[in-house]
């Protein structure tokens, strides 16, 4: 029976930091969506890939919006650094 509870229960996972996540570049085409892409921590990314439990919802020419469960994060290309 506590196996049971353990495995019902609903399990809370945490968002990850989205100071680990850097967006360095955009390569993006006004003709074909398809030809959008990202370039996210090293990662060469399209809308859809998934990169440390964001999903690439969309990518914009500056900026690029990543998805986590039910919340919606934007990225900037040119974020200031904060200190």
């Amino acid at each position: 029976a506590d196996i049971e509870r353990k495995f019902s229960a609903k399990t809370q996972f945490k968002r990850p930091e989205l100071s680990q996540i850097k967006l360095t570049g955009i390569i993006f085409s006004t003709e074909k969506s398809a030809d959008n892409y990202a370039v996210i921590s090293d990662q060469l990314l399209r809308v859809g890939d998934q990169i440390m439990g964001f999903k690439v919802k969309a990518i914009r020419p500056n900026s690029v919006i990543l998805k986590w469960e039910n919340q919606e994060f934007i990225l900037e290309l040119w974020q200031e650094e904060r200190k």
